[in-house]
């Protein structure tokens, strides 16, 4: 199981499409279908049900899982964001200090 995975599970339960999901997440139809079919056989489970008549439903376990999953993906959002921004929070950090105090490079 994979983070990819989990979070392509949860696009597609918010689009009800796998088209939608591949074109917000950059993957193609048929890699969004692979990563939910991917994740079901290693759970052993079926998380999304496909009708042709109804859509893409969310299955019983798929709705229990659905809301542990949206906070893992928070989680590593937020930790992402974090990460990917420090660096330019500190060098921005170090610029206004250097202009506040009219000092020598810090680095």
């Amino acid at each position: 199981m994979t983070f990819t995975q989990l979070q392509v599970f949860a696009k597609v339960v918010d689009t009800r499409s796998f088209t939608k999901t591949g074109d917000l997440l950059n993957m193609t139809q048929s890699a969004v279908s692979h990563a939910v079919t991917s994740l079901e056989a290693e759970l052993g489970v079926q998380m999304l049900i496909r009708d042709r008549k109804n859509g893409i439903m969310v299955s019983e376990f798929g709705n229990r899982v659905l809301e542990p999953v949206r906070d893992i993906w928070r989680h590593v959002g937020l930790r992402h964001l974090f990460e990917k921004e420090t660096p330019r929070i500190v060098k921005a950090f170090v610029d206004t200090a250097q202009l506040l105090f009219r000092s020598e490079p810090l680095f």
